[in-house]
């Protein structure tokens, strides 16, 4: 009788495991509830559409090195590099955001000086591109750099000087099509700044909020981020647009992005914030992401669209592989009575039902992200 009893909890345990597991797993449509992500976030200042959907609950095409500025490490541009192709790269580097990039394209020596970091890694096909007049920006001929490129390079400066000179333009759209084709797309300060639609174009606490590129789908993107103490802004920001994920990217430090796989490469942290539930005190969670480790942007968009707190389990610095974090309502603290509703203890739940729920559609029970 006893061993019967035991049997009859175990097999409720399993049951109330499976609905957990379904319930914290993103989704596939089959509840007739649920709402996907949306391709374009509407920025309130100005709506452009991009041409080709981006990303969906898989993360993105392509691969971006987002920079938060100062100096960029040997280890992000070798990064970059790997990704745009190596050596045999085709890389475009825009100075766009410079006010200054007139000057600096016409005297040769600052225009070989903008070129030599990828020249000194042996690229050999490595030319600028820049233009402020919409009629270049929409010339066929004009645009055949990016269109040929496997890696696009957007330098420092003013972001509201990149997004007045491409955004909705055919340079816009070469863009989006080099992610399409597996291409990579980095950039430092206004460049790490102009990835996200909703964009921050300036201002301390108070952030100025205006258009960027789509390159990001669903998130903002802050640079500087710890070195000139710009957590306020960007946690206004997100207050402000409770859908979308904010990443405040320190300098020296690269946010890099590959599907859904998020990893961070460089001297300091990347600091995400998200909405938090109605309910929460404060309008917004964080955390960092340190130097080698990995998380997942779909997890993330999802949160931060359906408005529910997330427990994040621990991730260790050797791991190469994202880790997928919990999903919980912040009012459940427990998920059985005496069980605290941690990373830890949904591990060891999942893992005593491994073998069964392995095999349901949808479910991963791997600790260690997704095979």
């Amino acid at each position: 009788m006893a061993r019967f009893s035991f049997f009859v909890k175990l097999l409720g345990l399993f049951a109330c495991s499976v609905g957990l597991c379904a319930w914290l797993t993103l989704r596939d449509g089959r509840d007739p509830d649920y709402r996907p992500l949306p391709n374009i976030v509407e920025d309130p200042t100005e709506e452009i559409t991009s041409p080709i959907p981006l990303a969906n609950l898989e993360g993105i095409k392509g691969s971006l090195v987002i920079v938060g500025g100062g100096e960029v490490p040997d280890s992000v541009r070798q990064r970059f590099l790997q990704l745009a192709g190596g050596t045999a790269a085709k890389i475009v580097v825009i100075p766009t955001a410079s006010d200054l990039a007139e000057d600096m394209l016409a005297d040769q020596e600052q225009a070989d000086l903008l070129l030599a970091p990828w020249k000194s890694l042996g690229v050999a096909d490595v030319l600028a591109f820049h233009t402020r007049s919409a009629q270049a920006a929409n010339d066929e001929s004009f645009i055949e750099p990016i269109r040929q490129a496997t890696g696009v390079w957007i330098e420092s400066g003013q972001q509201k000087n990149i997004a007045a000179a491409y955004l909705g333009t055919e340079v816009e759209r070469a863009l989006y099509a080099l992610l399409q084709r597996g291409g990579v797309i980095g950039g430092t300060s206004a460049g790490a700044a102009i990835q996200s639609r909703v964009m921050i174009a300036g201002g301390s606490t108070e952030p100025e909020i205006s258009t960027g590129l789509d390159l990001l789908p669903g998130s903002i993107v802050d640079q500087h981020f710890g070195n000139r103490n710009r957590k306020p802004r960007l946690m206004k920001a997100i207050s402000d647009h409770p859908g979308l994920v904010g990443f405040g990217i320190d300098e020296s430090t690269a946010l890099i992005v590959q599907g859904s796989q998020l990893e961070v490469l460089g001297g300091g942290n990347v600091t995400v914030m998200l909405p938090t539930p109605k309910s929460a005190e404060s309008s917004v969670q964080e955390f960092d992401l340190k130097t080698g480790s990995a998380n997942d942007l779909a997890l993330l968009r999802q949160a931060a669209t359906e408005g529910i707190a997330l427990v994040m389990s621990k991730v260790e610095p050797e791991l190469s592989r994202p880790v997928i974090g919990v999903i919980l309502p912040e009012e459940d603290h427990e998920i059985f009575p005496g069980i605290e509703a941690n990373a830890d203890s949904l591990n060891q739940l999942f893992e005593k039902f491994r073998i069964l729920l392995d095999d349901l559609p949808g479910i991963s029970l791997n600790p260690n992200g997704p095979e």
